[in-house]
């Protein structure tokens, strides 16, 4: 625990870290809401009650207990070393729920603790599964994925609209005019020859 009694530990911290720096520290707590299943702070309570002479079969079992109570999926332990006092090291462990460690999908919190013993150090892993962690980023891609179909179907509505639209003023004038030069020219060429020479008819 990082606070202790009314904030001293926060303070000791602080003193040790600002002994190596000369600018100012700051130090910013954030609050673990379920101790239980943070695989790392149940490690060091273990190796907390094998100091205290506690047997070590009821330490890996209270801890099983109250991780798989707090909604933990999973969790896996293993103490090693002189257990008990034995003159010969062993490995001694607990598994309640599945712990699928050959997977990336799943979210595996690790935490590891050494235990310093009158009879020796003992090792102390945890294993703590808490779900799987690709089904988020899988909601989160076919939502982007639903936004890219919804853009691009907004696009393509953009375009069909500007080409159905009228064409601009001065091309509209452009071709009226046009027209009527036709049209002029078409009239010319209908209409009769007219006499070459007016005098000629009247003699």
């Amino acid at each position: 625990m990082i606070i202790g009694r009314r904030g001293s530990e926060i303070d000791k911290l602080r003193d040790e870290i600002g002994a190596l720096t000369t600018n100012e520290v700051y130090i910013d707590i954030k609050e673990i809401k379920t101790p239980q299943t943070d695989a790392q702070l149940v490690a060091e309570n273990i190796a907390q009650q094998l100091v205290k002479r506690v047997s070590f079969r009821k330490a890996m079992k209270k801890s099983v207990q109250l991780a798989m109570s707090k909604g933990a999926l999973g969790i896996k332990v293993l103490c090693a070393g002189r257990l008990g006092g034995a003159e010969i090291a062993r490995t001694d462990g607990y598994k309640e729920g599945k712990v699928p460690l050959g997977t990336f999908r799943a979210d595996i919190d690790y935490g590891f603790a050494e235990a310093f013993t009158t009879y020796g150090c003992i090792g102390i892993k945890i294993w703590i599964y808490k779900g799987d962690v690709l089904v988020k980023k899988e909601q989160a891609q076919k939502v982007k994925e639903r936004e890219q179909q919804a853009m691009e179907a907004d696009a393509d509505a953009g375009v069909k609209v500007a080409e159905e639209s009228p064409a601009p003023a001065h091309e509209s004038e452009s071709q009226s005019s046009g027209g009527t030069k036709q049209s002029d020219e078409s009239s010319n060429e209908n209409a009769p020859d007219k006499p070459a020479d007016s005098g000629q008819g009247e003699s």
